[in-house]
């Protein structure tokens, strides 16, 4: 029964606020619902062009070395200690 079915008909007003409140629930699960299938939607890849593979890296000859990359790992300088005072010890 509607809400507004019930209002009209002059029932009590539980009757009506229950069927407000049941539309209202209702009404929020169908947009929830409804999110969800536009979010399900947007995520679906659309079919396109194939994506182009990676050239093959080609193969070193043999013999040959290949040159170093450019990151080069290189020991880094330590800052000064600063000089602690000795300790002297009274005999």
């Amino acid at each position: 029964m509607h809400a507004e079915e019930a209002y009209r008909q002059k029932q009590n007003r539980a009757a009506v606020e229950a069927a407000a409140k049941e539309a209202t629930q209702t009404a929020e699960e169908a947009r929830v619902m409804s999110v969800k299938q536009k979010r399900k939607k947007k995520r679906k890849p659309k079919p396109g062009p194939a994506r182009p593979e990676p050239a093959p890296t080609p193969k070193p000859k043999a013999g040959v070395v290949p040159k170093p990359s450019r990151l080069v790992l290189r020991p880094r300088k330590l800052a000064p200690r600063p000089n602690k005072p000795k300790l002297k010890l009274s005999a």
